[in-house]
Parts: structure tokens; C-alpha cells; sequence
């Protein structure tokens, strides 16, 4: 192999890798500012999404409360209706016992009456 030949075929392997050096960087500067956008249309994402969820968590945030104050205002109606309803018991059972009493005497008044009546 002569030293022409050869310096001709290390010209063209310079000049090939030259070719495929620039391409590559091309392609490599494409990709960065590809994914520049995407970061951004990503980052634009995040924002929008940010943006759209504030008032919804403001409104959740809202109905929580509302529905953590009626449920305290129903707690203590509860508790409110069962002290009433217990002295309400307390006061019905009292009256019922009074009165089986007062029954029970008014019953022997009448028996004692008949009893005494017969007699006679």
C-alpha cells in the first residue's frame, strides 16, 4: 500500500467523522430544545393544574367546616334531646308510681266501701 492511498483514505475517515460529528450535535441540539419545551409546557401544566385547584380545595375546605359545625350542632341536640328525654322518663316513671299508689288506694277505698256495704 503507497502512502497516497493511505493518506487518501484517512482524509475521507477525517472528513466522514467530521460529517457524523455534526450530525450528531445537530441531532443533540434538537433533543435539548425539545425537551426545553417540554419543560415548559410541563412546568405551564403544573401552574394550570395549581391555578384550578386552589379554589377547589377552598371550596372542600369550606364545606368541611360547614359540615363539622352541623355536626356539633347535632351532637350537643342529641345530647340536649337525651337529657330531656331521661328526665322526662324519670318524671313519667315518678307519676306512674304515684299514681299506681293513689290507684291502689282509691281501689281499696272503693273495695273497703262495698265491703262495708254488703255488710249492712
Amino acid at each position: 500500500m503507497d502512502n497516497a492511498s493511505l493518506y487518501q483514505g484517512l482524509t475521507f475517515l477525517a472528513w466522514t467523522s467530521v460529517v457524523f460529528l455534526i450530525v450528531v450535535g445537530v441531532f443533540i441540539v434538537k433533543v435539548l430544545f425539545d425537551f426545553s419545551r417540554l419543560l415548559t409546557l410541563v412546568n405551564q401544566t403544573a401552574e394550570l393544574v395549581r391555578k384550578s385547584a386552589e379554589p377547589i380545595l377552598n371550596d372542600v375546605t369550606e364545606s368541611v367546616s360547614i359540615i363539622n359545625g352541623l355536626v356539633k350542632r347535632t351532637e350537643s341536640n342529641v345530647n340536649r334531646l337525651k337529657n330531656i328525654s331521661g328526665k322526662l322518663s324519670k318524671l313519667a316513671l315518678g307519676m306512674l308510681s304515684k299514681t299506681s299508689v293513689l290507684a291502689g288506694a282509691v281501689a281499696k277505698g272503693i273495695f273497703s266501701m262495698i265491703k262495708s256495704g254488703f255488710k249492712k
